[in-house]
């Protein structure tokens, strides 16, 4: 393809990244996935979205859940709901894991 964006998604995930892209018609909203681990974020241009050749690269498609009449946000104000959600989920992974590790039991001083 010569769509340089499609180019670069390919070269991402050989470097082990998922492709997670936004859209507005995808069925899952951003904070039910999965956006930990090493991703790489996909916004298309506001009012056109992701092309469809970067939609078929995408191993992840993900909405942001609007109410009212508001179609979609300004691409920036959607990267920055993409960008906190995946800190609050790394966040709340390396809490349950630090959970998972108990402290040493308590011994007490032999004397």
């Amino acid at each position: 393809s010569r769509n340089p964006y499609v180019h670069v998604a390919v070269i991402l995930r050989r470097a082990g990244l998922r492709i997670v892209g936004a859209d507005e018609h995808a069925p899952a909203g951003f904070d039910e996935a999965d956006l930990t681990g090493p991703i790489a974020l996909v916004l298309g241009g506001e009012h056109k979205g992701l092309s469809e050749p970067v939609r078929a690269r995408c191993d992840l498609l993900v909405s942001v859940p609007m109410r009212g009449r508001t179609p979609s946000l300004n691409v920036s104000v959607a990267a920055a709901l993409l960008l906190y959600e995946r800190v609050r989920q790394e966040r709340a992974q390396q809490r349950r894991r630090a959970a998972t590790i108990a402290p040493p039991p308590f011994e007490p001083d032999p004397d």
